[in-house]
């Protein structure tokens, strides 16, 4: 009886232990692999992201220049140099006038019919994001000198205002869908750790069933030891389970790389 139990202990114990080694070596590869590959696409999502908002921050161009201290532009479409020769020429034409007296009507029709478009027309080209309605309600005063200021003040503020608004958006959307690729990124990449570990998992198990298989054969295939003896499928050794092989066939400390080499 005792002569049987210990052929059966040498040959399971004769065919060297079992080592997960090897699985985790490729899984920590494998998880390395991913971490470097989603390292480099959350730095070009990042590079991405910087280069929109620097071409948004381009659009910061298209404020204009205010006077401290007032709501006043710094340079005023008064002062353009085709405005100044319209209205100088209204006044020359006023004064060449055939009828004395006529000059001052003759120079606010001119003002009007033809310095006044163009003065409205560079109003609204250069302040183009201004509220010309919003612009116009808000204006008191009906003078035309002093009215012409104050709607250009007016379309002045409404302009970078509605520039500032606008761009602030476009960053603020911007930096949401960034965050929602990162995030994407972030459950994409644990979703593949979680993967390598289940392939490492499946593999340890398949490896465990191919030695138990080699086991299983090495005691079906011990030989009787005579007349009356026991054999090795008798003792149990056809039972061969995880529980066995993690006593009898498990590394012991310091043989899992010799093993993983096998």
């Amino acid at each position: 009886m005792r002569t049987a139990g210990l052929v059966v202990v040498v040959v399971v114990g004769g065919s060297g232990c079992f080592s997960t080694a090897r699985y985790d070596d490729a899984h920590l590869q494998r998880v390395a692999s991913i971490h470097a590959r989603y390292v480099a696409e959350r730095q070009r999502v990042d590079e991405q992201y910087a280069s929109l908002v620097a071409a948004l921050d381009e659009q910061r161009a298209d404020l204009i220049p205010m006077a401290p201290g007032s709501d006043a532009p710094v340079s005023r479409i008064d002062d353009r140099e085709e405005i100044v020769r319209c209205r100088s020429q209204c006044e020359h034409r006023a004064v060449a006038g055939p009828c004395e007296g006529s000059s001052e009507p003759a120079k606010a029709a001119c003002l009007h019919e033809v310095c006044r478009p163009a003065h409205l027309d560079a109003l609204l080209k250069t302040y183009f994001r201004a509220d010309l309605a919003w612009a116009t309600s808000q204006r008191s005063v009906s003078n035309d000198a002093k009215g012409d200021a104050e709607l250009e003040a007016l379309m002045a503020r409404s302009h970078n205002r509605e520039v500032r608004r606008t761009l602030d958006e476009q960053i603020k959307a911007l930096a949401q869908q960034r965050a929602q690729v990162q995030s994407r990124l972030a459950r994409d990449r644990q979703g593949e750790i979680r993967a390598s570990e289940q392939q490492r998992t499946s593999e340890i198990a398949a490896g465990r069933a191919v030695r138990r298989a080699r086991l299983q054969a090495a005691a079906d295939a011990s030989p009787p030891m005579g007349q009356g003896s026991i054999s090795a499928r008798q003792l149990g050794v056809a039972a061969i389970d995880d529980q066995l092989l993690s006593r009898v066939g498990s590394c012991p400390p310091g043989d899992e790389q010799a093993a993983a080499r096998r």
